[in-house]
């Protein structure tokens, strides 16, 4: 069964307790004085947080700023029992559908590259100080992504 058609998106409060523990598997070392920084991040301006739940719980969330009309995702985890599922790609259209963004930007690690790809990601790799990442831009404009 495909949980994708079983869920509710809506946005998620930073203070909402499940998030911490959602949104740590897209955080590098995730402590949890890490996890609460980047929560805390969220209660700024322009950032957001989009939850998928399935039965009232908290599964998955897609974290993201937005300029004018670009949106950069931050963060996007999905519970590790509802993976490969299509949530992740759910979490990114509701961002879409619901912000409509001209061009949404992403940066990731190798692990994440063919999931953005197959979602219609254009792909650039380069080195950082955390080594081998890739920046990934979408065009919403041509309605080509997902």
């Amino acid at each position: 069964m495909n949980a994708e058609n079983n869920l509710t998106f809506e946005a998620v409060n930073p203070a909402y307790p499940p998030l911490g523990y959602v949104i740590s598997s897209s955080i590098g070392s995730p402590t949890p004085e890490k996890i609460a920084q980047v929560l805390q991040s969220y209660q700024q301006p322009n950032q957001f947080l989009i939850g998928a739940f399935s039965s009232k719980t908290l599964i998955a969330v897609i974290g993201f700023e937005l300029n004018g009309m670009q949106a950069t995702i931050k963060h996007i985890s999905v519970v590790d029992e509802f993976r490969n599922q299509g949530i992740g790609k759910s979490l990114i259209h509701s961002l879409i559908k619901d912000y409509t963004p001209s061009t949404v930007l992403l940066e990731t690690d190798e692990e994440s590259v063919n999931f953005y790809k197959k979602l219609g990601f254009m792909c650039a790799p380069f080195t950082s100080k955390y080594g081998m990442r890739y920046c990934f831009s979408s065009n919403n404009g041509s309605n080509r992504l997902l």
